[in-house]
């Protein structure tokens, strides 16, 4: 049915004449003949009266059926994710953008929506992004308004606005048994119990290393260059004593840019012997995942999919599949290059072993770079 014809059926549905519809709308009566004989289409500013004025979703009066609608915004999730992958960001959003157009209360393309003005790392989309997780509140699935709460606090909190993310902290009602907490009374002497209980451990564990990598990247409040070192010492430790087989999956995103900048803070205190010592570990690193970059059954855009964990704990939960972005790798193995080949410390770059570590970091800036692009034409 044309949108027309669904305007005329709900109007007349709803018991409500063209001449009180145009009264309510604050147009003529004549419009909404237009309307109605598919002359003219209403102007988009409309629906959302029209929606109101019925009480039905926009999709009712344009026609769209639940499946087919859900299906191409699955599409254009799909389509966004993979411009994510190569980086291109700015065509993801405006994918994202095009099909909120067609769907404005679709909370999932709102969702896609922020969550791709965050991947740009651009503050100038900060209000927007504030006005689309207060939309996204108002979905009736509680993950979903979880999640836009959270986002929404660290918005504010960018912003400056620190008082209205507590404001909204505050509000978030604590229950006395979370999911998790019932999930293992449920399973209370039974072996799935064990599985379970690893899972948890192993999200706990995320949270831990996620927390752990926010206070690295902002200790210039806290910490001085040595507490900040010691800090990036203690996450390698977790994480490699928790993944004891080495099987690091996204982490080595972590543990790159945690050598990199220990690096950088240990040459700046002098302490030049300490800093080679890191740029050797990330080395160490880049060599354990080169083998990714040549498998072409792994790659998945400009990433690479990594082999599920098989260490003790996180290998219970296989809840989704790691991706190490080749992207964040180049950016960190040129980040250490830089400091080398800019010769920032003289001193650290007469050492032992460290022209041959400039040499392939070079080397390896070069590989990347030129993978990335190839794989961006694959993909593309």
């Amino acid at each position: 049915m044309s949108i027309g014809t669904n305007i005329k059926r709900i109007r007349r549905e709803k018991g409500i004449t063209q001449e009180k519809l145009a009264e309510l709308l604050g147009i003529t009566p004549s419009a909404i003949s237009q309307w109605e004989t598919d002359r003219v289409l209403p102007d988009i500013t409309q629906i959302p009266l029209l929606c109101s004025i019925f009480d039905v979703t926009s999709d009712e009066i344009l026609g769209i059926s639940n499946d087919s609608k859900m299906q191409e915004i699955d599409k254009i999730e799909d389509e966004a994710i993979d411009l994510i992958d190569k980086g291109e960001y700015d065509d993801a959003v405006e994918t994202v953008r095009s099909g909120l157009k067609k769907y404005p209360d679709s909370y999932d393309l709102m969702q896609s929506l922020a969550y791709c003005l965050e991947a740009q790392n651009s503050r100038e989309s900060l209000d927007e992004r504030i006005d689309l997780y207060s939309k996204i509140l108002n979905d009736t699935n509680d993950y979903t308004k979880n999640w836009a709460t959270g986002n929404l606090c660290r918005a504010y909190a960018m912003k400056g606005e620190n008082y209205k993310a507590l404001e909204l902290a505050d509000s978030v009602i604590e229950l006395i048994y979370t999911r998790d907490n019932c999930r293992l009374f449920a399973l209370k002497d039974t072996m799935q119990w064990v599985d379970e209980s690893c899972i948890q451990i192993n999200k706990a564990f995320e949270r831990l290393i996620s927390g752990l990598y926010l206070v690295a990247r902002i200790v210039k409040y806290r910490m001085n260059d040595d507490e900040a070192i010691e800090l990036w010492r203690k996450m390698f430790l977790f994480i490699e004593t928790y993944y004891e087989k080495g099987d690091y999956g996204n982490k080595y995103d972590i543990l790159l840019e945690g050598c990199c900048d220990a690096a950088h803070r240990s040459a700046s205190l002098g302490k030049y012997e300490q800093a080679a010592s890191y740029l050797k570990k990330m080395v160490g690193y880049i060599k354990e995942i080169e083998h990714y970059f040549a498998d072409p059954n792994k790659r998945f855009g400009c990433s690479i999919r990594m082999l599920l964990h098989t260490s003790l704990v996180p290998h219970f939960d296989e809840s989704y599949a790691e991706l190490l972005h080749t992207v964040e790798v180049e950016l960190f193995v040129k980040k250490a290059y830089v400091m080398l080949a800019n010769e920032e410390f003289p001193q650290l770059c007469e050492m032992d072993g460290v022209q041959e570590i400039k040499a392939y970091l070079k080397e390896k800036c070069d590989q990347l770079e030129a993978y990335i692009k190839v794989n961006r034409v694959e993909e593309g």
